[in-house]
């Protein structure tokens, strides 16, 4: 076990980026605010991590999370995205429903988040603890 003085937790968001500092010597905790910056996101965490005081050399961890990466795939505003994902699960993103018929007769229409096209299976399966039951065979991944 570290013996390292603090863990930190940070989340990325669209506006901001905050940070939680667990102080491990007094089970104190303080939280800090910083801009995100959209252009360089290691920017706006660097900000939050010189605001906190925490010495590099004395962090044990750092947990990041973040809603950009979904945010700009949702609004499409990111670059063009493929996805590559377990045989059987292509589809995945368009079924969204099951193809339940909505509640009140009205379903607006949905463009896939990822056109067909660049959606790409791998012959690869895993359990829910992240044991391999199929594994992927080797080259059979590439860049098309």
């Amino acid at each position: 076990m570290s013996h390292k003085r603090f863990h930190i937790g940070i989340d990325v968001g669209g506006t901001f980026t905050d940070m939680v500092v667990c102080d491990r010597t007094d089970g104190a905790l303080t939280l800090h605010k910083v801009p995100t910056t959209p252009h360089d996101i290691a920017s706006g965490i660097q900000a939050a991590l010189a605001k906190s005081g925490a010495p590099t050399k004395e962090i044990a961890e750092i947990a990041h999370g973040t809603t950009v990466a979904t945010k700009a795939l949702l609004e499409r505003t990111g670059a063009r995205t493929g996805l590559l994902t377990t045989q059987g699960f292509r589809d995945v993103l368009e079924l969204r429903d099951g193809g339940r018929r909505p509640r009140h007769g009205w379903q607006p229409a949905f463009e896939p988040i990822i056109p067909r096209p660049w959606r790409w299976e791998a012959a690869e399966r895993m359990d829910g603890s992240g044991s391999v039951l199929q594994a992927l065979p080797g080259g059979t991944v590439a860049a098309p």
